[in-house]
Order: structure tokens, then C-alpha cells, then sequence
């Protein structure tokens, strides 16, 4: 059986409690290729524009942004009243991918934030930890093995049933099954590339970022519907 799901079309036999779920599945893609006057082009992201003095470097797949974490970060506009800003509003849950080379690893560094109900990725007490907040629910995930120097494809898989899923090359690296109960955290619901919505002074990245992807639904679920698809990368560093 061949059916038109959110606008593709997949030649799988599906069962209907996938055809007739609510709501698309969705992606937003920031290849860092291409800057005019620091605004980022070819993106679905409309209002991405580099602040500080972010420069432009070879990466994993044509161009990528380096920040040097001394006020240097991609402000990507406000999704507060979207799946990327708040979790609440998510009905698949929500994947976050990006290649990131770190030029330093430096307490409280935030590679991405999306808010005080969404999603953010940073390094603390020599781990990276990656956490997602959905009201008064938080998942952490974290991984000690980042190096400077080298490119690593992080991934972020969500859904309230799952937790929280981290995968560093393709593999998963943590699961946080349960969540903790905590205060909402400060910040507004923007998308920041290098710096975090709470404290952006102090939460400049060290960092070389590249192909970021942000898709609404859980990762083990776009990749049954092909949404995203995912091989052997070749993850050896390369001139930057």
C-alpha cells in the first residue's frame, strides 16, 4: 500500500493508527553554507542571523560556522509557541542533529538552547549534557568522551514516553528514561546557536558547528518513515 503521509509519500505497509495520527512531521535545516549581511540563507529558518564576529570555515558538508567564544553565536528567532521551544506542543516528540567540532570545552559552554521548555546542549563538569524540559519535567543525558579538535554528529531523540536519547556518531551514548521535577527554567523560547537564552554572556561556545537539523517527531519514528535517514558517516576530522 502506498500512502500520502504529511505530504511525502512512503511504499511501506503502515498500519492506520499512523495514517490518521494528528499533525506533520516537520524539519527545520540550518546548513551553515551561505551568509548575506549575517543573515543565514538556504535555510527553512527565517530569521537566523550571526552576532559577534562568527567566521566562516571549511566543514564536515561544505561551509560551517566557528565561534570563538568570546561573543560570537546564531540567533535563530523566537519558537516559543512551536515544538522547538516548547515541548508541551510537541505530538511525535523531537529530534536535534548537528555536527560540532570543539576549538575549547569550557564549563557552562552552550552549543544549542532553544529555551526554558525545549531542548539545549552544553558542556559541564567535563561531560557534554544534553537536556530537555517540558514544564516542571526535565530529562539529562550525558556523555564524557569530547575531545577538541574533532567533528562529532550529536544527535537528541524526545518523547515524554522514551526520555531523552543521545547519540554521539550514530551511537547512543545515554538514555534517560525518568525525568526529574524542577523548577521552569528561566529564558525565553528562542533558537541560539554558541550562546544559551539564560546568560548569554557567560555561555559563549568554543566551537565549529555545521548541518543542523531540528525535526519534530522522535528519532526512532522519522527514521521508520524515512523522514531521516541515517549511515556509516565518516567521522575522521578534516582540515578546519
Amino acid at each position: 500500500m502506498t500512502t500520502l503521509l504529511s505530504a511525502r509519500w512512503y511504499s511501506i505497509v503502515i498500519s492506520c493508527i499512523y495514517i490518521y495520527v494528528p499533525g506533520p512531521f516537520y524539519c527545520y535545516e540550518m546548513p551553515m553554507d551561505t551568509f548575506s549581511a549575517d543573515q543565514l540563507m538556504n535555510t527553512n529558518v527565517k530569521n537566523a542571523f550571526r552576532h559577534g564576529n562568527p567566521t566562516m570555515v571549511t566543514g564536515k558538508i561544505g561551509g560551517a560556522l566557528q565561534m570563538d567564544g568570546r561573543g560570537d553565536y546564531l540567533d535563530g528567532g523566537d519558537f516559543s509557541r512551536t515544538c522547538l521551544g516548547d515541548l508541551d506542543l510537541c505530538t511525535y516528540g523531537l529530534t536535534v542533529s548537528l555536527w560540532v567540532k570543539f576549538t575549547a570545552l569550557q564549563q557552562g559552554d552552550h552549543i544549542l538552547d532553544t529555551g526554558g521548555s525545549g531542548v539545549r546542549i552544553y558542556y559541564d563538569a567535563g561531560q557534554l549534557v544534553a537536556e530537555a524540559q517540558q514544564e516542571r519535567k526535565s530529562w539529562r543525558a550525558t556523555w564524557r568522551g569530547a575531545q577538541t579538535g574533532k567533528w562529532y554528529y550529536i544527535e537528541l531523540s524526545w518523547k515524554p514516553s522514551d526520555g531523552l536519547r543521545m547519540f554521539v556518531d550514530l551511537v547512543q551514548v545515554d538514555h534517560a528514561v525518568t525525568y526529574r521535577t524542577i523548577q521552569p527554567r528561566q529564558g525565553a523560547g528562542k533558537l541560539y546557536l554558541g550562546t544559551s537564552n539564560y546568560n548569554r554572556a557567560r555561555d559563549y561556545a568554543s566551537a565549529v558547528v555545521d548541518e543542523v537539523e531540528m525535526c519534530y517527531g522522535d528519532r526512532a519514528r522519522l527514521l521508520q518513515f524515512d523522514f531521516i535517514q541515517r549511515g556509516a558517516y565518516e567521522t575522521s576530522d578534516r582540515a578546519t
